[in-house]
């Protein structure tokens, strides 16, 4: 069987949850990063596998090639394509805990996703990468901000409420790329769980569920983070040389 292709980049949230999902899970890929602060997504050769020019992304050779994007979709798609070596928890056939799985990822993009990264854009962005040639005004920050805590308040107290995990007592692709999210502002230092304890009790269980994989995955991240909070005014060099260091 010929391994899955699996483009990434590393401080990309779903690229992280994919890929946390197919080492804890041994499916087997072939690992390719796509370096987003070198704008490598838009390379001609990578638009031939996306058009739409993000990540993550996989191809299935053995199943004519065929190309899956976006990071919930592809980890349907693997659990479909290798229910043997995927644990019921991940998406559980019980309907009514899979219905609150899919009730978590239809919420996802477009609130925990869409409104956290808005804060990691303001504080971490859009300062390493000056080329984007975009800043955020003090009232938007702030909005988004109160935005932030209104999505931390949701996870707590509408989705988590007394369970262990997002959507039972297992853990689930829910908490895979709910996790992503609320960590990304620590990249400047923002935490996301500052008054819902809950929350972070949260965010502990699942890094000791899925370790020693998760702290893998995340290696890169932190790395970035410890030197962006060392030194606020770094440039996307510090993030390049973590990602692809110079040989």
């Amino acid at each position: 069987m010929a391994p899955i292709q699996f483009y990434y980049y590393p401080l990309s949230m779903p690229s992280r949850s994919v890929r946390l999902f197919i080492k804890k899970t041994g499916i087997p890929v072939q690992e390719h990063i796509i370096d987003l602060s070198k704008e490598q997504q838009h390379s001609a050769e990578y638009k031939k596998i996306n058009p739409r020019h993000c990540v993550p992304c996989i191809i299935d050779r053995d199943n004519d090639d065929f190309i899956v994007t976006e990071g919930w979709a592809i980890v349907l798609y693997l659990i479909a394509r290798f229910p043997e070596k995927v644990p019921k928890h991940w998406y559980p056939e019980d309907l009514k805990l899979r219905t609150r799985v899919n009730e978590y990822l239809s919420y996802h993009d477009g609130s925990t996703r869409g409104i956290i990264s808005k804060v990691f854009q303001d504080e971490f962005l859009f300062a390493m990468r000056p080329e984007l040639g975009k800043r955020t005004t003090k009232e938007d920050a702030e909005e988004h901000l109160t935005d932030m805590k209104y999505v931390a308040t949701q996870l707590q107290d509408t989705f988590l409420k007394d369970k262990k995990f997002l959507c039972g007592d297992q853990i689930s692709v829910a908490d895979l790329f709910c996790v992503a999210e609320v960590l990304q502002p620590t990249i400047s230092g923002r935490d996301t769980t500052k008054d819902h304890p809950n929350l972070a009790k949260w965010v502990d269980r699942v890094n000791k569920e899925l370790n020693p994989e998760f702290d893998e995955v995340y290696k890169q991240f932190y790395e970035v983070r410890e030197k962006f909070m060392a030194n606020p005014n770094a440039t996307n060099a510090i993030e390049r040389d973590v990602i692809q260091p110079s040989k």
